[in-house]
């Protein structure tokens, strides 16, 4: 049986949440996620090598924000909302980096070896973040009643 790539995406991230920023990521179906209107965060991160592919992770800001607190360990008065702050970019970088490393050890185990790209974030208007959530490459979290979304694509 083949691995499914959005169940092993469901698990890693959940759990690279709950112990690098101490937040615990309910995984939810992408219907139960309302429409989206806002402008979110959109961290990605390519492979190649045994297999190649992205992953993406997309966060409220706010949320954004909450995960660079716990994983820095700084005050929430250090992040500025309103634009793609260094300090949320170099944090849910970092997440995305853990998450694509355990994504690809789940999936293809700890033999074949990977070039990762440096991972980005930008932002991503609400059209695109709808479009996400109708994808079938997209999983869906409740992480304290805020959504997050994240997605895998291969090949």
């Amino acid at each position: 049986m083949e691995n499914d790539p959005q169940k092993i995406l469901e698990e890693v991230a959940a759990h690279v949440l709950e112990s690098m920023a101490f937040m615990f990521a309910d995984v939810v179906e992408r219907d139960e996620i309302p429409g989206i209107e806002d402008t979110y965060f959109h961290a990605q991160i390519e492979f190649a090598g045994h297999s190649t592919g992205k992953i993406g992770l997309v966060f409220l800001p706010e949320l954004a924000a909450d995960i660079a607190v716990n994983v820095l360990g700084i005050e929430p008065e250090e992040i500025a909302l309103d634009d793609v702050d260094n300090t949320i970019e170099d944090a849910v970088a970092e997440v995305l980096n853990v998450v694509c490393g355990q994504f690809l050890t789940s999936m293809f185990g700890d033999k074949p070896v990977f070039e990762l790209s440096v991972p980005h974030v930008s932002k991503l208007d609400s059209k695109a973040c709808n479009d996400l959530l109708r994808s079938s490459d997209t999983v869906a979290f409740m992480i304290d009643d805020a959504p997050m979304l994240g997605y895998v694509k291969l090949g």
